[in-house]
């Protein structure tokens, strides 16, 4: 029992300590509702594992000088890596991150073929550059269930337990997302939407089938295997195989998918990621859709999906590690 008290009370202090990244024994007793002397066998605690650092004194006007402490932001560190077609040539940007997911080292490689050897090869040396690294997080347009990839576009990743086999190439916990999933979540933590009652995000690239996410209350909705958002068999009278991609085309069909989206899911916000439609589609979509009592949702248009990708992975791999 007192490990557990000991622990909850480790977990509140370094929450305090990186939301205010340096305070004093006092501002943090204030703060915690723990005494100073329990604070006190806490920071001890926490200076032997590095968590945090002896600061700068403070001199308040009043009282005596105080030594501040600072939440180490380096302690641990994330690597993220996001998989994008760059030119038409498959390009991996992996970004090391800080707890405060600030990017500290970014660094694109070229790919021939995907594959998972090329992966652990990449992220063991980057191990060895930053060993400090405790979290690994990949980004792949793949659809993975009970730890298999069971779609996706790449053959040299199908069927394969992903995760596992990183982890134990490297010896670092590792997560998978895929693209639309990440990139809706990211979209939601840019804009300050991560409280959002539902957020339906719809990617449409311009040579493949659409795909989906949707991120309500914190949480990217998968579905009971894993395949919520493979919208591309919607009933909408579309074969992607032989879709031409032409601009009025793909209107009607991003109509019919936001229809189907708002009826089923009834969704705060329409992400729509495509470089085929401008901006001023959005207002257009608004007025095409139907909604009970005219309710409709708020709807953007992203043209590239790489910052959100980017910004949700971040923000996962800060969420698995904190």
């Amino acid at each position: 029992m007192g490990n557990m008290i000991k622990e909850k009370n480790l977990k509140l202090l370094r929450y305090i300590l990186r939301q205010r990244r340096m305070a004093t024994k006092s501002e943090l007793s204030a703060a915690s509702g723990l005494s100073v002397v329990t604070v006190q066998s806490l920071l001890h605690t926490l200076l032997e594992s590095n968590e945090v650092i002896e600061g700068e004194m403070i001199h308040p006007e009043l009282g005596r000088p105080a030594l501040s402490y600072c939440f180490n932001e380096q302690v641990r560190l994330i690597l993220v890596v996001c998989v994008f077609e760059k030119n038409g040539i498959d390009t991996a940007d992996y970004l090391v991150c800080d707890l405060y997911g600030k990017i500290l080292k970014r660094v694109e490689y070229r790919m021939a073929e995907i594959k998972i050897e090329d992966f652990q090869s990449r992220v063991q040396m980057f191990i060895e550059k930053y060993p400090n690294i405790a979290m690994i997080g990949f980004e792949l347009p793949v659809a993975e269930r009970d730890g298999v990839i069971v779609a996706g576009d790449n053959p040299k990743l199908m069927h394969l337990e992903f995760c596992r086999l990183m982890e134990e190439a490297v010896g670092i916990p590792t997560f998978l997302e895929n693209d639309v999933n990440v990139a809706t979540y990211g979209y939601c933590v840019r804009t300050g939407r991560e409280d959002t009652l539902g957020t339906v995000g719809i990617y449409l690239p311009s040579k493949y089938p659409p795909g989906a996410g949707y991120y309500r209350k914190g949480q990217i909705e998968k579905g009971a295997h894993g395949f919520a958002g493979e919208i591309k068999d919607l009933p909408i009278g579309v074969n992607w195989d032989t879709f031409s991609f032409q601009e009025s085309q793909v209107r009607k069909a991003v109509v019919d998918i936001s229809q189907i989206m708002v009826c089923v899911e009834d969704p705060e916000n329409i992400v729509i990621f495509s470089e085929l439609l401008k901006q001023d589609f959005a207002a257009e979509l608004e007025c095409s859709i139907r909604a009970i009592d005219g309710i409709k949702p708020h709807i953007e248009i992203v043209k590239q999906l790489e910052m959100d990708v980017e910004a949700g992975m971040i923000a996962l791999g800060l969420h698995h590690i904190l």
